[in-house]
């Protein structure tokens, strides 16, 4: 219950830059009261997020074990980030050793839906921003 309470904390935690990010479109669209390219700036703030996650990546690894024992900081010591890394590629890649994905974390690695899952993912965020697009220039508001 402890585990399950921390690591939905985190988890709704992880929703602030998110967040952070619509809160500055919306300032920049009221404070400029101009067209403003809206793809340039989606551009600009998306590579700002992946800036920002690929520095706090490595220093928040060690939260995947959030309490789950008293010594939870050392189930996921920040030593081997580099090493999950490249195996959660090759997982996605679907290149992972069968006997590694089966063995080598607390649950078995399941890698058979990655790739679908990202490319669904990739294509929701751009349903989305082409719907916005088309209803701002259709004059709703």
């Amino acid at each position: 219950p402890i585990q399950t309470a921390c690591n939905t904390m985190l988890f709704v935690s992880s929703c602030i830059p998110a967040a952070v990010s619509q809160l500055y479109k919306e300032h920049i669209f009221l404070q400029y009261k101009q067209p403003v390219q809206a793809d340039f700036l989606n551009l600009l703030l998306s590579v700002f997020q992946f800036v920002f996650a690929s520095i706090m990546s490595p220093l928040v690894y060690t939260l995947l074990g959030l309490a789950a024992t008293k010594d939870w900081p050392k189930l996921y010591p920040s030593s081997g980030f580099s090493q999950n890394f490249i195996e959660g590629f090759q997982c996605f890649m679907g290149t992972l050793d069968e006997d590694r994905a089966e063995n080598g974390y607390d649950d078995p690695a399941d890698c058979s839906y990655s790739l679908i899952l990202v490319f669904l993912h990739a294509f929701s965020i751009v349903a989305v921003g082409v719907a916005v697009d088309k209803i701002v220039n259709a004059g709703a508001t």
